[in-house]
């Protein structure tokens, strides 16, 4: 009987119906042994060990044909398993693919013995912390402890009211006159027709690409010799370029100590990292173009002279001080 059709399926397929529980190959061998035989599952095992599929496919085969690997393989290719066990049910069995699994089932082997103890695993993680136990009763009162060091001294307590007047004590001695200090002021303007000399009281000129204005002025109203004299200097003006843009400086100014018979002096230096070209009024926003008087000047390639008729623009100071009378 063909079990396959067309490419190993059957062109009339029937439902599969189970068939009915069959024996293991291991009982359908014991029952064809003589009597007397090793029946044995070591006898079993030793007699189904001979050639494998191929040897014995070739020793099947006619004299002359072939018999290569390729051939054997060409030859094995065919019904499943499956198909083969469902061609070979009885009429109306259960073919189903449940019922061949079922059959393919072995018995159940006996219980096997009991294996050795394990080794003992690691410890556990600890685990998490126990609810709060209830409160326990209270304990006896234990015995009067020994006396204790003396104690650091209290913080102090409230002020007392305030006691009766005491008596007029005697009269003191007559101090001497208290001194006064004046405030007052000067004001001008910073010349930039002065040569490049730093020695001198006054003086403009360069440092590397940084311009400078010095000046030296005498505080008249101070008392000849005086020291006693606190002061300060702003520029009324500030330094800008010609789109009022403004530029950093700074003021430097130290007492030059009289000597006797000579009123004190204050030095002021004023320099600009950038070298203005304007300045500014910062009240009213008027730009003003700085220029210079005709004559040598420290800052001629940057301070221009001013026009024929004009006077020159230059920066005005401010200068406050006071001084002991």
């Amino acid at each position: 009987m063909s079990c396959c059709g067309v490419n190993g399926r059957d062109p009339n397929p029937r439902p599969m119906q189970r068939g009915k529980d069959g024996r293991d190959a291991y009982e359908v061998w014991v029952s064809k042994q003589p009597d007397g035989a090793d029946t044995s599952w070591c006898a079993y095992m030793q007699a189904i060990r001979g050639d494998n599929a191929y040897e014995m496919w070739v020793s099947q085969q006619p004299e002359g044909a072939d018999t290569g690997w390729q051939a054997y393989m060409n030859a094995i290719r065919g019904c499943s398993a499956y198909q083969i066990w469902a061609d070979y049910q009885p009429e109306g069995a259960d073919t189903s693919i449940d019922a061949y699994l079922e059959s393919m089932k072995g018995k159940e082997g006996p219980k096997g013995d009991k294996g050795d103890r394990g080794d003992q695993g690691p410890a556990g993680l600890p685990g998490k912390d126990g609810a709060k136990g209830e409160k326990g009763d209270k304990g006896d009162q234990g015995e009067k402890g020994e006396k204790g060091d003396k104690g650091d001294p209290g913080e102090a307590g409230p002020q007392g009211p305030e006691g009766p007047q005491g008596p007029q004590g005697p009269q003191g001695q007559k101090g001497e006159d208290g001194k006064s200090f004046v405030r007052t002021g000067a004001s001008g303007n910073i010349a930039f027709n002065y040569s490049d000399n730093p020695a001198r009281e006054s003086s403009t000129g360069m440092f590397g690409s940084s311009m400078y204005l010095k000046k030296t002025v005498t505080l008249s109203s101070a008392p000849a010799g005086s020291s006693d004299v606190m002061f300060d200097v702003i520029l009324r003006e500030l330094p800008c370029m010609e789109d009022g843009t403004l530029v950093s400086y700074s003021i430097d100014k130290k007492l030059v100590y009289p000597s006797a018979g000579d009123n004190p002096k204050v030095e002021m230096w004023f320099t600009f990292p950038t070298p203005p070209t304007h300045m500014i009024d910062p009240s009213s926003k008027v730009i003003t173009k700085l220029t210079r008087g005709d004559g040598p000047s420290g800052v001629s390639s940057i301070i221009p002279v001013a026009e024929s008729g004009q006077s020159a623009k230059e920066f005005h100071y401010e200068l406050s001080y006071c001084y002991q009378e």
